[in-house]
C-alpha cells in the first residue's frame, strides 16, 4: 500500500489526512534545521537521526499543511508546518487548476507489502495502479499526489514509463489525482566502515514522503506535464478509453504512428473524428503484437482500407453502387482513395 487518504472535512469543504505510508519514517535535520534527504544513510547519519513510526500529513481547508508526529505526546513537538509557522498555501475551496500535495520518492519497492483490500462503500474507495510492465519489484519511481479542478482536462493513461489518472472524485469541483513516473535515483556510494567488519559497505536506500515544494511545484507540473493537461490529447485518450484509463503499449503507439502517416482530415458530414477513427481501428485489431509483425506495406494497407471505409460512409447512402464498385475493384488503394475523393466532391 502506498498511502491512505481520508477526508476529515465535509464534501463541499474538504480537509485531507494522508497516512499509512510505511512502518518506518525517518526525519533527518541538518545543522541549519532544514530537512535533509539524499535517499540513503551512513553510520554518521544514523547518529543524527530521529526515528518515528506514526506520522500523518494533513492538508487543511484553510490552506495549512501540517505533519503530525504521534510519537510525541507534547503538542508543541507533535505538529510541524513544513513551510513555516503560520504559513498557508491554497484553501481547499479556492483551488484553481492544480494543487500539488505530496511527493513520494520510491527507491525500494520491496518495503511495500500486499494488504487486505477493504470492502468498497459510500465512504471507502480502493484504487490500484494496474500496469505490470511499469510497476515492478525492482523499479524506482517518483510519485505526485495532487488535486485538480474538475474542469481542467487530464489524460488518464499509462505506458511502460508512467501513469496518470484520477484516483477519486472529491466533490463537484475537485478530483484527487496521481502521477507516477519511472525514475533513476543516484546510487549510494560505498564507504569504509570501522564498525561493520572493517570493510567497504553500501548504504541502505530508503523511500521518502514529503509535501510538495510551495514555490516551484505548480510551475514544474504545468511545464513538465504539458501533454497530460493538453485538451486535445486528453480528449483523444478519453475517446480511446471510453472514459477509462488507457494503456498505451509500445505496440499501440506504433499503430497510431501508422495512422498519423495515412490519415487526412475527413470532411464528409460524419462524426468520425481522428480520435474516434483511432479508437475503432484499435478495436478492430485482435493482437497488436502480431499486427506489428506484418510488413510496413501490409500495415499501411490495412489502415488505409479502414480509412477508405470511413470516408465512404455518407456515399454508401447516396451512391451505394458506385462506392461498392470502387471499394471492391482491382485498383490500388491509392487509386481507390482518389476515386472516392472525386465522388465525395460531387456529393458534398
Amino acid at each position: 500500500m502506498l498511502f491512505q487518504v481520508v477526508n476529515i472535512g465535509s464534501k463541499d469543504i474538504p480537509d485531507f489526512k494522508f497516512s499509512g505510508f510505511s512502518n518506518l519514517y525517518i526525519c533527518y535535520k541538518s545543522e541549519s534545521g532544514k530537512v535533509y534527504d539524499k535517499g540513503f544513510l551512513t553510520e554518521e547519519d544514523i547518529d543524527k537521526l530521529s526515528f518515528h513510526s506514526h506520522i500523518e500529513l494533513t492538508y487543511h481547508k484553510d490552506g495549512s499543511f501540517l505533519s503530525k508526529n504521534l510519537d510525541f505526546e507534547e503538542m508543541s513537538k507533535r505538529y510541524c508546518n513544513p513551510y513555516g509557522k503560520g504559513v498557508r498555501w491554497t484553501p481547499t475551496s479556492d483551488i484553481q487548476g492544480i494543487q500539488p500535495v505530496i511527493s513520494i520518492e520510491i527507491r525500494r519497492m520491496e518495503v511495500y507489502h500486499p494488504i487486505k483490500i477493504e470492502k468498497e462503500s459510500d465512504t471507502i474507495h480502493n484504487y490500484i495502479c494496474k500496469n505490470t510492465e511499469l510497476i515492478q519489484r525492482n523499479g524506482q519511481y517518483f510519485v505526485v499526489i495532487y488535486l485538480k479542478e474538475k474542469s481542467k482536462p487530464i489524460a488518464c493513461f499509462t505506458t511502460i514509463e508512467g501513469y496518470s489518472d484520477v484516483i477519486c472524485n472529491i466533490n463537484d469541483k475537485l478530483d484527487l489525482c496521481i502521477l507516477l513516473q519511472r525514475h533513476a535515483y543516484p546510487k549510494a556510494k560505498s564507504y569504509y566502515s570501522n564498525n561493520f567488519g572493517s570493510g567497504w559497505i553500501s548504504p541502505y536506500l530508503y523511500n521518502t514522503i514529503s509535501f510538495c515544494n510551495k514555490e516551484t511545484s505548480v510551475r514544474e507540473m504545468n511545464d513538465k506535464m504539458k501533454n497530460i493537461f493538453d485538451p486535445a490529447f486528453s480528449e483523444l485518450i478519453r475517446i480511446i478509453g471510453d472514459g477509462h484509463i488507457v494503456y498505451l503499449s509500445e505496440d499501440k503507439l506504433k499503430i497510431i504512428d501508422i495512422i498519423d502517416k495515412v490519415y487526412l482530415p475527413i470532411n464528409n458530414d460524419t462524426i468520425m473524428t481522428k480520435p474516434l477513427f483511432i479508437k475503432h481501428l484499435l478495436d478492430s485489431i485482435l493482437d497488436f503484437k502480431k499486427f506489428n509483425c506484418k510488413s510496413e506495406k501490409e500495415k499501411e494497407d490495412y489502415v488505409r482500407t479502414c480509412y477508405l471505409m470511413t470516408l465512404a460512409l455518407p456515399l454508401m447512402i447516396k451512391r451505394k453502387n458506385e462506392v461498392e464498385k470502387i471499394l471492391f475493384g482491382n485498383d490500388s488503394d491509392v487509386q481507390k482513395l482518389n476515386d472516392l475523393m472525386i465522388l465525395l466532391e460531387e456529393v458534398l
